[in-house]
């Protein structure tokens, strides 16, 4: 994950954004009120952490079926699903 280290490293104020792929860590599926949640600041802020977690390709969004948009680490999922195949 460093290059997401990288990466978020060149936007303003990473701190947030870092924590916040720090945690896709634990769970690489989330939706904003999640995220609110997770970093415990307002929707507008945590909207525009998510906007920069696609803008660096840690995130993704995907079709939720539901009201909230759901936002997946492909790279994350990626790992974990290559490791549950080695065991």
């Amino acid at each position: 994950m460093q290059r997401w280290r990288d990466d978020l490293a060149k936007v303003r104020a990473p701190e947030l954004p870092q924590r916040l792929a720090d945690h896709m860590l634990e769970m690489p599926m989330l939706t904003i009120p999640l995220a609110r949640q997770t970093l415990g600041i307002s929707y507008p802020a945590t909207k525009s952490i998510v906007a920069k977690l696609q803008a660096a390709g840690i995130l993704r969004q995907v079709d939720s079926g539901g009201h909230a948009k759901l936002f997946i680490a492909d790279e994350i999922i990626s790992i974990v699903e290559k490791q549950e195949e080695h065991n």
